[in-house]
């Protein structure tokens, strides 16, 4: 009974912190705009409730066909990255982006797609799984968890997983929404102003 009630309560305890986990990242997306700073959130909630040593966002872009790294949960380890771009097909990330299915591997040394292998042996980084975070009908982000084994997650871990996508494409969403009222907002602004200088003077060379 004794260690039923142990296990009851380690499960209620983790059930607690992806809760709260989950309504900070919530309520950051909801009062901020701020796009690194959400990604970095959700990077380390997922990290944290997963129990990886690396938990990383890569910003797709579809037009360029190319994956960016763009933030991490641990920042000593995103210092040493030797590539932050690659191209759609080209390692782990890229292969997701591309493919726009999940990407688990067991050991990162025998994956032929699988670059800079010695990078992550360095890091202590054997295992990964990476996600995409897709958006409607587009590709957004890859989300990449990098352990020193394998990754197996349990049901309720793996959606756990899937609300941190899901809440990834709608900072994504929101921070390129943002961006593009700003800079009409900008323009708009700009022409303003051009246009009352054009009414308020008579001086042809100023015009010109």
């Amino acid at each position: 009974i004794a260690i039923q009630n142990a296990s009851r309560y380690e499960n209620e305890r983790r059930q607690g912190e992806r809760v709260l986990a989950l309504a900070d990242v919530n309520r950051r997306i909801s009062s901020a705009l701020e796009l690194d700073e959400l990604l970095e959130t959700i990077a380390q909630s997922a990290a944290n409730l997963t129990g990886v040593r690396f938990a990383s966002f890569w910003i797709a872009d579809e037009q360029r066909q190319t994956v960016t790294f763009h933030r991490g949960s641990d920042a000593a380890i995103a210092a040493t990255m030797p590539q932050s771009m690659f191209p759609y097909d080209q390692g782990g990330v890229g292969w997701v982006a591309r493919h726009r299915v999940a990407f688990i591997v067991d050991d990162l040394a025998t994956d032929v797609r699988i670059v800079h292998k010695e990078w992550f042996a360095a890091q202590g980084l054997r295992a990964f799984a990476a996600y995409p975070v897709i958006s409607g009908a587009e590709v957004v982000a890859v989300l990449l968890l990098s352990d020193s084994q394998p990754l197996r997650f349990a049901p309720d871990t793996q959606g756990m997983i899937e609300l941190f996508t899901a809440q990834a494409a709608v900072a994504i969403q929101n921070a390129r929404l943002y961006r593009e009222a700003t800079r009409r907002r900008d323009i708009a602004e700009a022409l303003a102003l051009l246009g009352r200088e054009l009414t308020e003077t008579l001086d042809v060379a100023r015009i010109e």
